[in-house]
């Protein structure tokens, strides 16, 4: 076991790809998250019905997770995983801009839930490539990189909101 130690990379030479999925999760998690800043504004400009808004931010949400975790799970293994996270970074930047455009309900909730899908689904990609770029000792901290990418998206839509 000490031999392996050896030979694995610092910590510090897998910074830079784990601050780049980082940076990835802060952008996608800022994007899902910014509707929340403007919600009240949606409701009263489109006349959304406290209901209506609570598809637009629950079940919207809930949906992708519920129907897409097991096939982008699968994807995740079975193919390249920087494509796929590619893609689900485009996936989510169509649902934020499809968001910004909706002019009715049903297209307000397909745009958030283009949006869940692809955050989600590209935190699974990019926790795996974080799994694969790491020797086991040193998943614990390169794990916490990218999810404090999350959080720091998360916060990042309350920040742009403000």
């Amino acid at each position: 076991m000490t031999a392996t130690l050896t030979h694995s990379p610092s910590f510090l030479r897998l910074l830079p790809p784990l601050l780049i999925l980082a940076l990835a999760m802060a952008a996608g998690f800022t994007m899902m998250g910014s509707f929340s800043m403007v919600q009240e504004g949606a409701k009263a400009e489109m006349g959304l019905s406290d209901f209506q808004l609570s598809l637009v931010q629950g079940v919207a949400a809930a949906v992708p997770l519920l129907f897409f975790s097991m096939p982008i799970g699968l994807l995740v293994d079975r193919t390249n995983r920087l494509r796929l996270l590619i893609c689900l970074a485009l996936i989510w930047t169509m649902g934020t801009l499809f968001t910004a455009v909706a002019q009715s309900v049903s297209t307000l909730f397909m745009a958030r839930m283009l949006a869940g899908i692809g955050t989600t689904g590209a935190l699974t990609a990019a926790l795996s490539l974080c799994a694969d770029l790491c020797p086991p000792h040193q998943r614990g901290r390169a794990l916490l990189v990218v999810t404090l990418g999350k959080a720091l998206g998360q916060a990042g839509a309350f920040a742009l909101a403000a």
